[in-house]
């Protein structure tokens, strides 16, 4: 009743009614119709990428991540979830790790999942200086957003949330009754929330333009995602964050930059040849495997499922400015040594 789940698949077509040029639509082509090129400089990598010649390397993460998001979804909430929920899909009667159906999933678990969610929204706010909370925005954009944990906290908000993730799997379980469950308890708990924000489960790929379809949003942002893709895939995906913003709209961004003082370590080179998706290869074990057996490798999380790659933080202020957005701070993250987050905003003029 307060929240509309929806798995949309929004024909183009419909935006071309609206009269907007096709390089709005898509990161495949520039203003003039020739094809869009992505120049990426790190270390002693310089290369010309487009969204069509990333798709084989992104499909080699799409299977990984679909991986993860099969055999082991829960593996970045905690709460007690991935133990009590590895099994939810099976809804009906008791799963084979005895939680049953997410419907009806003990009551500490789904407060813990939206005190959470609510929590980071605060922690978010206070990122901005007041701007999320202080007026109910029309639309954002969650990046990576996986069971909808955060989408659910923007859906305070804001009107409309687009939770963008490139897992079948992830997507599937946050259309079922797993966030109506959270949602429910989030309303029982915080009634001065309702109404909640319509939230829209989407798939992505490197064409963020296209998933976008046309919309503009006041909020972007992702956490704990970037970091799992190549540094030039990275690019590709924060120059179109900025794209798809509106003017005086946001964007809270998550990066790795384990080099991103250059007083304490001089950055290594790095050419082309050694940005190569590592799927399956450190690991040593699938990602079904169960996480205490996994090797810990090469900056791997504790859970070993993806590698993680630096993105060099210092090109972000001439980055984000060629696409008309400024930054406007680079901060530490709270809960680790390499993490940043980076806060812009998409500049009232063009």
């Amino acid at each position: 009743k307060n929240l509309v789940l929806s798995r949309e698949l929004r024909p183009i077509s419909s935006n071309f009614v609206m009269g907007l040029p096709s390089h709005e639509l898509t990161g495949h082509v520039t203003k003039d119709g020739t094809v869009r090129l992505f120049e990426f400089r790190q270390g002693d990598c310089t290369m010309n990428v487009s969204v069509h010649s990333l798709m084989p390397e992104w499909l080699k993460l799409a299977v990984e991540w679909n991986i993860v998001g099969r055999d082991a979804p829960y593996y970045g909430l905690g709460f007690g979830m991935t133990k009590c929920l590895k099994n939810d899909r099976n809804t009906s009667g008791k799963s084979a790790t005895g939680c049953g159906d997410p419907r009806v999933l003990p009551k500490i678990i789904a407060k813990r999942f939206v005190s959470n969610s609510l929590y980071y929204v605060s922690r978010i706010d206070n990122d901005t200086g007041g701007w999320l909370k202080s007026t109910r925005h029309d639309r954002a954009l969650e990046f990576g957003c996986g069971l909808g944990r955060l989408a659910l906290g923007w859906a305070t908000q804001f009107k409309e949330v687009d939770c963008v993730d490139q897992s079948i799997y992830h997507q599937e379980l946050a259309t079922r009754p797993l966030l109506t469950r959270f949602t429910k308890e989030l309303i029982q708990e915080h009634p001065e929330k309702s109404p909640l924000g319509r939230i829209n489960v989407l798939i992505t790929t490197p064409d963020l333009l296209r998933t976008a379809d046309g919309h503009r949003y006041n909020f972007v942002h992702t956490v704990k995602v970037l970091q799992h893709i190549l540094p030039y895939h990275q690019q590709v995906y924060l120059e179109q964050m900025c794209d798809v913003l509106r003017p005086g709209g946001k964007g809270w961004v998550h990066f790795q930059d384990s080099l991103q003082d250059p007083k304490k370590v001089k950055r290594s080179p790095e050419p082309c040849s050694s940005m190569q998706y590592k799927v399956g290869v450190e690991l040593g074990d699938t990602a079904s495997d169960p996480a205490e057996k996994r090797p810990q490798k090469n900056g791997w999380d504790r859970h070993g499922v993806m590698a993680t790659y630096d993105f060099d933080t210092q090109r972000l202020h001439k980055l984000l400015l060629w696409r008309g957005c400024e930054v406007e701070s680079i901060l530490p993250v709270r809960d680790g040594p390499h993490g940043f987050r980076v806060i812009f905003n998409k500049r009232r003029f063009e």
